[in-house]
């Protein structure tokens, strides 16, 4: 079957089934310990995290061979850029968590197509916590569906990133929400259930940190982009992208407005 005739909301219940079963698996494997390492660029990547990826790759690309695949434990193909659709996956966003027995890691997946997320799911296994969406369908947190409130200002507003990042927006009322070790995927599913109001990153992320999230955010009413309010495009050779500002639309364009200016007085 071609990638345009799969329904949408059948690569979600693949989706769905799948990611269970990958957080049975890291469950499994955290329970009886794991042997970790540093890769050469130094991050820190245990075993879990390739059996983790071989099992999403096996049982996906299994059900769906026409679609593309990028993955953080994966290496790259460039055919996945000539495929319409394009799993995006990281097995274990937040491995130093998972390593040393935390639980703000998860197991992330998008589904892109033509370089925009359509399908996405979030699991943290050990909370319970399953975050799906799919365009145009909404965004869900089990059984729950979940919106983003906004406002027109920014005071006390809940900003999740570095203070160096944060600290221009305090000056218009913010609340600054330490990231300590929250990977940016759980950070923009808090932005999506209401835990955070805004979420912040500067410095050039990976496809695979940010495409999930993404539409989780976009799903419950929110809007992502990168720094320049950017839209944020996947699957594409570079993989790199420039940042992420998300949050509720009125406040996205005063998040947005706030470093504009904040550049122009540099």
């Amino acid at each position: 079957m071609r990638a345009n005739d799969v329904k949408v909301g059948d690569d979600g219940t693949l989706l769905k089934k799948t990611i269970l079963k990958a957080g049975q698996l890291a469950m499994e494997m955290l329970q009886r310990g794991v042997k970790q390492w540093n890769k050469p660029d130094g991050s820190l990547v245990t075993e879990a995290d390739l059996a983790i990826d071989e099992l999403l790759r096996t049982e996906l690309m299994a059900a769906r061979p026409d679609y593309g695949w990028l993955s953080e434990e994966t290496p790259d193909d460039m055919k996945r850029t000539r495929a319409s659709r394009c799993w995006v996956v990281d097995p274990i966003d937040g491995t130093r968590s998972f390593a040393r027995g935390g639980d703000t890691w998860c197991i992330g997946v998008a589904l892109t197509e033509h370089g925009r997320p359509i399908v996405s799911s979030l699991y943290h296994p050990q909370l319970g916590r399953l975050y799906r969406a799919a365009h145009g369908q909404g965004c869900f947190l089990n059984d729950e569906r979940l919106t983003i409130s906004d406002k027109n200002d920014l005071e006390e507003a809940r900003i999740m990133g570095a203070r160096t990042l944060t600290k221009p927006l305090e000056r218009h009322g913010t609340e600054t929400v330490p990231a300590a070790d929250t990977p940016l995927l759980a950070r923009l599913a808090m932005l999506a259930s209401g835990e955070l109001d805004g979420v912040v990153s500067l410095a050039p992320k990976a496809d695979w940190d940010l495409a999930a999230g993404e539409l989780l955010v976009i799903e419950a009413g929110g809007v992502a982009s990168g720094v320049e309010g950017e839209r944020l495009v996947y699957n594409r050779q570079d993989r790199q992208q420039p940042g992420l500002v998300a949050a509720a639309p009125s406040r996205h364009k005063l998040m947005l407005d706030v470093f504009a200016k904040e550049s122009q007085e540099k």
